[in-house]
């Protein structure tokens, strides 16, 4: 003691423990209080301590001197600690005068509070030296046999199905979580506890009620003891977090929208997206180049025929002879020279290329997935419909533009049966609840918590938990790469309809204009009546 660093030594009077501010560091477990039984007080003190009896902080307590025998120190102990939460993590030592040149060094402790006190050998303090008794360094490990406590938990279910297949596993995308969490448990209360699962049944995780506060469910049952432990992982949330207690192993429990990629004509005009934006520049200012010497060319055949009425249209209809030539159509003009032909030849061959490159790279990206839904809010924006699982939880529904919320394990156990390997590439997934991670929980300030952090540790590091995992859950399925060839649909066709049908009204519109312009100059010009 007079070699640590740091030595604090309390007189107790009227001062609560509260106010003693070295039981509460940040780093509790380095912390050692020796307390003197034959002080006045020493019983308020320990009964103030309350779970820091049993949480991290190491307590040792002398025997009163007055006492001669050695059954005299330990029921003086016995007596001074029977009342306080002293069970299997607490840490509270006391010395036995055995013989003149050797002392006893031993703990107190139960397994909960409905059992007796019970003391173990720790080590023998002869000459100088300890003689280190403890069949583990580690309390916990020294008591892990629980010797089949019961301790009262919590399960989970939103389906009845659940409630007689909670050992099984027959159906396990129907409350896969719950179902998971509980065949972890049980290996731990079997294997390395020695506990017995008292069972208990909540139909939700448990949410505070908006008017009255009250919590229901799983978490209403740890927060108002009527269970010590949660038996299936829920998420951490702010309201939670100072009401139950986290253990230390994570348990995925994926919330995602999942939906297979819609076709990229779904999301995209595929018909600008061949070329980039550059090369559609520079393809429209070949056309109107091209456009434009072909209206050259035709002016000075025309030039000096006199006898031509109208030499505008004809210029203008050789310069929109283009656009025929670009659909490859052909010319809709005759030629009638040398020239006129070695143009159209070339303006043909070159814009063949450019058709040709644009035809292949539209068969592509008819049969490609659009990639544009990568977030939630374009997810809303799209016309995809949206679907959330409900409860019971194994109706499923599908369709080809579709996006499913849930838990991922139970949705890709039914796609892995329905969809066929190269659709299951197709797969996208959009995160919905920030955090993909489950824990599970106790009561707060459980007296057994770190038995349960170190067993579940344990569980992670030898593979059983993996194990278990594997067994229950099931992980994306792996797909075979490739293309699903497809007939064009409507929504492929959009663009080209949309063109088609403003081309349509833009030439009745004309039509209509012509009509009315002509009807309205035929009723201008003067009647003209021969007579002989």
């Amino acid at each position: 003691m007079l070699e640590a660093p740091k030595v604090h030594f309390i007189q107790l009077k009227s001062v609560s423990v509260e106010n003693i501010g070295i039981l509460d560091t940040l780093e509790p477990h380095q912390q050692l209080a020796i307390v003197d039984a034959g002080c006045t007080g020493s019983d308020k003190l320990l009964a103030e301590a309350r779970y820091r009896i049993y949480d991290k902080i190491r307590w040792i307590v002398l025997s009163d001197e007055n006492t001669r025998t050695a059954d005299d120190q330990e029921n003086a102990v016995f007596r001074l600690t029977s009342g306080l939460p002293i069970t299997g993590s607490s840490e509270i030592y006391y010395f036995v005068k055995a013989k003149s040149d050797e002392t006893l060094i031993k703990d107190v402790y139960r397994r909960s509070m409905m059992t007796e006190l019970q003391s173990s050998m720790v080590g023998i303090w002869r000459n100088g030296t300890i003689e280190d008794k403890r069949s583990a360094p580690s309390v916990v490990s020294r008591r892990r046999n629980l010797q089949n406590l019961p301790i009262k938990t919590t399960l989970v279910y939103t389906n009845n199905y659940t409630l007689s297949h909670f050992d099984d596993l027959e159906t396990t995308e129907i409350d896969t979580l719950p179902r998971v969490s509980y065949h972890i448990l049980q290996t731990l209360f079997g294997y390395y506890l020695n506990a017995t699962l008292e069972k208990r049944y909540a139909s939700s995780w448990g949410y505070p009620n908006g008017s009255t506060g009250i919590w229901s469910g799983m978490c209403g049952d740890l927060i108002y003891r009527r269970s010590e432990v949660a038996g299936s992982c829920m998420l951490i949330t702010q309201s939670r977090l100072f009401l139950v207690d986290y253990l230390k192993m994570p348990i995925p429990m994926k919330v995602q929208f999942i939906f297979k990629a819609p076709n990229l004509s779904t999301t995209r005009n595929i018909f600008r997206m061949p070329f980039d934006f550059g090369v559609w520049i520079c393809l429209l200012g070949l056309i109107v180049i091209t456009g434009t010497i072909f209206a050259v060319v035709r002016g000075v055949l025309i030039f000096n025929k006199k006898s031509i009425k109208s030499k505008h249209m004809e210029l203008l209809d050789a310069a929109f002879d283009i656009l025929a030539i670009t659909a490859q159509q052909g010319s809709l003009i005759e030629a009638k020279s040398s020239a006129q032909r070695i143009l159209i030849f070339v303006s043909l061959a070159g814009l063949m290329f450019f058709e040709v490159s644009f035809s292949a790279k539209i068969i592509s990206l008819i049969q490609a997935p659009s990639e544009r839904i990568n977030s939630i809010p374009r997810l809303l924006e799209s016309s995809l419909e949206l679907g959330a699982d409900g409860q019971p939880y194994n109706q499923f529904y599908f369709s080809e533009l579709f996006a499913y919320q849930g838990f991922t394990s139970q949705i890709y156990r039914r796609i892995s049966n329905t969809f066929n390997d190269v659709e299951k590439c197709y797969l996208r997934e959009l995160q919905f609840i920030h955090s993909d991670i489950g824990y599970l929980s106790v009561q707060r300030n459980f007296t057994l918590r770190e038995h349960f952090n170190v067993g579940l540790m344990r569980m992670l590091e030898v593979g059983v938990y993996a194990k278990q995992y594997r067994m229950m859950v099931t992980e994306k399925p792996t797909c075979t790469k490739g293309i699903m060839f497809r007939p064009l649909d409507l929504v492929d066709t959009k663009f080209a309809m949309k063109i088609a049908a403003c081309g349509v009204a833009v030439a009745t519109c004309v039509l209509l204009v012509e009509i009315a312009v002509g009807k309205y100059t035929l009723w201008k010009t003067p009647l003209l009546v021969y007579t002989e």
